[in-house]
C-alpha cells in the first residue's frame, strides 16, 4: 500500500501561487515537477486551506516511505529545500500516513471540498483506532447529505500540539461543498457518532481544501 506524505507549507506574505505569473507559482509548479521525476512519486495534490489561505497543503503519494527517504537523500534534495524556502514563511510540517481504504483516498482528494482533519494523541493510539473509526462509514453514507467518500490513516511520526505529543489520525473526507459538511455537524447523528473518530486523541484540527492534481 502506498504511503502518503502529508505536508503543510505556511507561505510567505506576498507569496501568490494562484497567479501563474507569480515567482511562487513557479517555484510550486517546478518544485512539483521534480516530486514526479522521482523514482516511487505516484501523485501530488495540492491546495490551499479554505479556513486559512496562507498555508498551502500537500499530499504527496510515494510508493512507500523508503521511496520518499531515498528522494530525501539525493543530491537533488537541498536545492530542493532551497527553492521552496523562498515561498516560505516559516518550517513546514510533515508526517507519513498509510490510509484506509488507500482506494476512497483519491476519491476524498478529488471532491469538490474536502475535509482535512488531525486527531493528535498521546503517544499511540490503541491498534484498534482506524477499524473502530471507520466504522462511522455508514453514519455518514446514510446521515450526511453531501458526503463523497473517505480514508483515515494514522502518522509514522509524533507531532506536539498543545501539550499534546504522539502520532496523529489523519482523516481525509470528500464532500460536494464545505457548506454541505457543517450542515452534517449540526446534526444529531454527527453528535452521536463524532465519538468514534475522536477516539482516544487529545486534540483535534479540522480545515477544508479545495485540491488540485498536478498532472
Amino acid at each position: 500500500m502506498p504511503t502518503i506524505e502529508v505536508v503543510v507549507f505556511p507561505i510567505a506574505e506576498g507569496a501568490d501561487i494562484g497567479d501563474p505569473d507569480s515567482k511562487a507559482a513557479k517555484v510550486l509548479s517546478e518544485n512539483i515537477d521534480l516530486i514526479k521525476q522521482q523514482p516511487g512519486a505516484q501523485g501530488v495534490h495540492f491546495g490551499l486551506q479554505i479556513e486559512n489561505p496562507g498555508l498551502l497543503q500537500l499530499f504527496i503519494i510515494w510508493e512507500s516511505i523508503d521511496a520518499h527517504k531515498k528522494f530525501q537523500g539525493s543530491e537533488s534534495y537541498g536545492p530542493f529545500q532551497k527553492k521552496f524556502g523562498q515561498i516560505l514563511a516559516s518550517k513546514p510540517t510533515i508526517v507519513h500516513v498509510d490510509f484506509e481504504p488507500y482506494s476512497s483516498v483519491a476519491t476524498a482528494l478529488g471532491a469538490p471540498c474536502t475535509e482535512v482533519a488531525s486527531f493528535y494523541f498521546n503517544g499511540t493510539p490503541p491498534k484498534s483506532y482506524v477499524s473502530d473509526a471507520l466504522k462511522i462509514e455508514p453514519v455518514l453514507k446514510e446521515h450526511a447529505a453531501g458526503y463523497i467518500g473517505g480514508a483515515l490513516g494514522v502518522s509514522y511520526e509524533e507531532l506536539e500540539r498543545d501539550g499534546v505529543k504522539g502520532q496523529v489520525g489523519v482523516l481525509v473526507l470528500g464532500w460536494e461543498s464545505k457548506a454541505k459538511h457543517m450542515e452534517f455537524r449540526e446534526t444529531s447523528a454527527f453528535r452521536e457518532n463524532i465519538s468514534m473518530l475522536r477516539g482516544e486523541s487529545k486534540g483535534i484540527e479540522m480545515h477544508h481544501v479545495q485540491f488540485m492534481e498536478a498532472v
